[in-house]
Order: structure tokens, then C-alpha cells, then sequence
């Protein structure tokens, strides 16, 4: 392996959520070192057959460095095994550090975070639109600080679909500070709480109920909470669906598949075509159409078609999300007021009259 120490992501605790590159380097490894406060032992078990193992539960950082490097100096792989991805609260950092002073090269394999673990098991989407497109991953304070603009009763007046890890043990601290934001006891929208993921259960409650299902259920550690209106959007029947599949939206064709603005510019004299046609060799996703009474292309190489824009059988008023348009402001009021719909579903008008 290039790299002598490998920080890998476990994943959310079933074997198979590991990445087959975090697997296969558990596989070749000669030390592993991993926490067993939180990964599953089976899983090293699994795929660790010949390294040795330590636990870390019981070790210091010095003494996870001082085998790290003792295994490096001898020629051997080492794997640090974290729990979900150890970018999310991994405490990877001090490790890197030491180990940058040490000079001892190492990389760091991602791996799936019990968030979207979370999410899955849910079936839940967690960011749709007009209700979030935002996902915030925090905790609340306890003896680990939090910064004074990150404190959850701040973040809640976002509203936006909160993960809230390392927090269930203060579960009545953390209602108390969602509902000092945007979220209430009972609203099916903002204040609905439908996913509290331990070892043991699922729970879907709303946060007036979330302290006593938690206390019921035995649960004080190793489980996250999800708040947001994402979640109750299936069950109330909300109209949250992403544009992907609307008969309206359309994707470039090719590789490149992010939505692009496609705009239409349409000419009725001569010079406006010339004009036009400019416009088209210098801005991409432009189309120039011009009137049935010139020539189909004004001038050479000009994309262009004698198509009017109110013609009912091609529907280019749908076609495009903007039309430029090379002619007087009054010819323009007449040919699109039938057309006119919504402000909000309409597309843009320029015109250079």
C-alpha cells in the first residue's frame, strides 16, 4: 500500500456498508487499530484475519501513535478503523498531526456517516425542494464546547433538516433549544421529529414525545436525532418533488448534464437577425428564429429558423426559459399576451426594440 497508515471509515456498524476500497485495506493490513466502544469487533473479524488488533477504548493517544509508528518502522501496514466516516466527529485530526510530525504518510479512506445511514433506513429523502436544501450536521454542547454562533437553539431558526449526533443522552436539552428556533411541540411541518436511529430502534414521534420514547427505549448513547420538515412531507401529502422529472425541466444532452438556461432570440428585420446571430456565435444555449419573410439564414452559419413564437404547433414558449426579442415593444405586447400564464412558470422577456 502507498500509504503505511490508512484512517478508514467502518461505516454505520452492518459489515457490508464498508467501502470495498476500506475492506480490501483491512484485508492486506498488518495492525489494526480500532475503537471498540463504537465499531463492530465482527467486522474486524471479518476482514482482519491476519493483522494484529488493538482496541483503543483503553488507549491513549501517545500509545495509538507509538504502535502506529513502531508498525511503520518495521515495514508494516497499519489501518486506524473509526466508526461511520471520519470526517464526522472521527477525532482523526490529532492523529494526522502527530503523524504529520513524525513524517509518516498516511490517507484517509471515507466511509458512510450513521446520517445517511439514518436516512436510509427511514426512506427519507433529506433535502427536497421549497422545504430544504440545506442539511446541517451538529451536536449540542456538553463537555466537548460548541461555538456561541453554533449553539442548536441558533441553528434551529434555519429550519433547515437538522442531524443533531452525540446529543440523545441531553435528549430534553436539545427539545428545549430546537423549540427555542422555528420547530413546535406538534406542527406536522416544522416541528415534526420522524427518525431516531440507536442499535435498537427506530422511532417517529413528534418532539413533545421524543424525551419519553428516548427514556423508554433504554436509549443514552450512540444513536442521532433528525428534525426538519423533510420528513413529514410523504405523510401530509406536501408538494416537494425535485424537478428531475418534470415534463418542463430539461437537461443539456451530453456529458455535461447540469440544467442550463436556454434562450430563444427572435428577429423580424434583417439587421435584428444579423444582431441575433452575433449574440449566438458569442453566448452558448442561444437559438436565433427569424421571420418567414427573410431568408432562412441571414447570414452564413447562422442557427436559424422562420418558426413566429406564438406558433402553437412547436410550442417554443415552453421550449425556453428566456426569449430575447429584436423588435418593437408593441409588436412584442401583442404576440406574447396570449401566452401570458404566471410570473412564476413564465419565461424571461428581453426586448431590444
Amino acid at each position: 500500500m502507498a500509504a503505511r497508515v490508512s484512517f478508514v471509515g467502518a461505516g454505520p456498524g452492518a459489515a457490508d456498508l464498508i467501502t470495498i476500497r476500506g475492506a480490501r485495506l483491512l484485508r492486506h493490513a498488518d495492525v489494526v487499530i480500532f475503537a471498540g466502544s463504537l465499531v463492530d469487533r465482527k467486522l474486524v473479524q471479518l476482514y482482519a484475519t491476519r493483522a494484529d488488533i488493538y482496541d483503543s477504548a483503553g488507549m491513549t493517544l501517545s500509545e495509538v501513535i507509538t504502535v502506529m509508528m513502531d508498525a511503520v518502522t518495521s515495514g508494516q501496514s497499519v489501518v486506524r478503523l473509526h466508526t461511520g466516516d471520519p470526517s464526522i466527529y472521527g477525532a482523526i485530526q490529532e492523529q494526522m498531526e502527530a503523524l504529520d510530525r513524525l513524517h509518516i504518510d498516511y490517507q484517509v479512506v471515507p466511509g458512510v456517516t450513521s446520517a445517511f445511514a439514518a436516512a436510509a433506513a427511514l426512506k427519507q429523502e433529506l433535502t427536497l425542494p421549497e422545504l430544504s436544501q440545506t442539511v446541517i450536521i451538529t451536536r449540542i454542547e456538553g463537555r466537548t464546547p460548541v461555538p456561541e454562533r453554533e449553539q442548536l437553539q441558533a441553528i434551529a431558526r434555519l429550519g433547515a433538516t437538522m442531524v443533531i449526533y452525540l446529543s440523545v443522552g441531553m435528549v430534553e436539552k436539545v427539545v428545549d433549544q430546537l423549540l427555542q428556533g422555528v420547530y413546535t411541540k406538534s406542527h406536522p411541518g416544522s416541528g415534526r421529529l420522524q427518525g431516531l436511529m440507536g442499535r435498537r430502534a427506530d422511532y417517529s414521534c413528534t418532539l413533545a414525545d421524543l424525551a419519553e420514547k428516548v427514556q423508554q427505549a433504554g436509549i443514552d448513547r450512540q444513536a442521532l436525532i433528525i428534525v426538519g420538515d423533510v420528513l413529514a412531507a410523504r405523510r401530509e401529502g406536501l408538494k416537494a418533488k425535485s424537478l428531475l422529472y418534470d415534463e418542463e425541466f430539461r437537461m443539456v444532452s451530453g456529458k455535461d448534464t447540469s440544467p442550463e438556461m436556454r434562450i430563444a432570440i427572435v428577429a423580424i428585420t434583417r439587421g435584428g437577425a444579423l444582431l441575433g446571430h452575433r449574440l449566438c456565435k458569442t453566448i452558448s444555449g442561444f437559438e436565433l428564429y427569424v421571420s418567414r419573410a427573410m431568408p432562412a439564414r441571414p447570414a452564413a452559419g447562422a442557427p436559424a429558423s422562420n418558426r413566429p413564437i406564438s406558433d402553437p404547433d412547436r410550442g417554443l414558449w415552453k421550449k425556453y426559459d428566456g426569449f430575447v426579442l429584436i423588435m418593437a415593444t408593441g409588436i412584442v405586447v401583442r404576440v406574447i399576451a396570449p401566452l401570458l400564464k404566471s410570473k412564476e412558470t413564465d419565461p424571461a422577456v428581453v426586448v431590444n426594440g
